[in-house]
């Protein structure tokens, strides 16, 4: 299999993950979306066979796809999604379908009762300067509480002289790299740090290997990237360059994680603990581990299809659909006062 340290983009996948940021910056989750209006079969099976034809094309095990799209034709031939004519139904049952084929949490059909845009950007790619840039920050703040400055949501020096780092996202580089900067001028000369990931559900891999840089002292080999149908393997490898001063890699270093903690959000402390950097705290993580590529099907209707996988040298493996195990478990609403208590005995 190739590798390569070069940044690989796939019919607009930009970076190494858009994990599950994605969905926040478009709207509320499709539980969340009305039922919307009634669709007609013609529709139903022109947006289908666009869903399955994206599938084939580029779902990352191709065998797999083959055999979803064995299921999904069965179920249409016997009738199964006549009678969901509600888009959100419709979207649930065939997500469903693929799953039981292939348990992948980045793999799923997303049903919007807006309409949405006829051309969706590479994701990950940075928007050209102009009003909509302030609209798109003004939208990451409002995104019930999860995205605020842009993910950054707490940088504090607590009791005992213990950073604490709270982050709810991973925005693209160009977003957080001054911010993740002014975090570490304010905490690098802290003895311990604490970053809280329990209400982080993903974002940018390039911003991870942009924060995992400050806690390494030299170049280090973190969570590479797979793709299968190219044979390519992009590796993934801390910053030389960064906007802060280093925090190391002699002080302690823990991240507090929940069931909610997902994809880059967990990319990152997998990382971190396989390299012995870090000692996780909390719950087992929600288990998503692949980098994804986004299609419109319809006016409301898109697909989010996997086509890379994480891989780790070190554990010869991910935390897809295992999760990222703690090292000290507990329920994640005592991670942080525990891990607090622990340091004070530490002293």
């Amino acid at each position: 299999m190739k590798t390569t340290t070069r940044l690989v983009i796939l019919a607009g996948l930009a970076g190494f993950y858009f994990y599950a940021i994605a969905p926040m910056l478009f709207g509320v989750s499709q539980a969340r979306e009305s039922a919307g209006q009634p669709m007609a079969a013609t529709e139903r099976k022109q947006m289908i066979a666009l869903m399955l034809s994206r599938l084939d094309a580029y779902y990352m095990l191709p065998e797999k796809a083959a055999e979803m799209r064995k299921v999904v034709e069965a179920a249409e031939a016997a009738g199964k999604y006549e009678g969901l004519t509600a888009g959100a139904q419709l979207a649930n049952a065939l997500t469903n379908d693929l799953r039981s084929v292939q348990r992948d949490h980045h793999l799923y059909v997303e049903y919007k009762s807006i309409v949405l845009d006829p051309e969706v950007p590479p994701l990950g790619s940075k928007p050209e300067p102009g009003p909509d840039q302030g609209m798109l920050a003004a939208g990451l703040r409002s995104v019930e509480g999860l995205i605020r400055d842009f993910g950054v949501t707490q940088v504090s020096v607590l009791d005992g002289n213990v950073g604490y780092l709270k982050l709810n996202g991973f925005l693209e580089p160009y977003q957080v790299a001054s911010k993740f900067g002014s975090a570490m001028r304010k905490l690098h000369d802290t003895r311990a740090m604490i970053i809280d990931l329990r209400n982080n559900h993903g974002g940018s891999g390039e911003s991870v290997q942009l924060l995992a840089s400050y806690f390494f002292d030299q170049r280090t080999r973190l969570n590479d990237v797979i793709f299968p149908r190219e044979g390519v393997t992009v590796e993934g490898w801390t910053s030389e360059q960064l906007d802060g001063p280093r925090y190391g890699q002699n002080k302690p270093v823990y991240i507090l994680t929940s069931r909610g903690t997902f994809s880059a959000a967990e990319d990152f402390a997998y990382a971190l603990q396989q390299q012995k950097r870090a000692v996780i705290v909390g719950e087992s993580t929600r288990g998503g581990a692949n980098a994804v590529e986004l299609f419109r099907l319809s006016d409301h209707f898109r697909f989010w299809v996997p086509t890379a996988r994480a891989h780790n040298v070190l554990s010869n493996g991910s935390w897809d659909t295992t999760g990222v195990k703690p090292d000290l478990a507990m329920a994640a609403n005592e991670a942080l006062l525990r891990t607090q208590d622990r340091l004070a005995a530490q002293r």
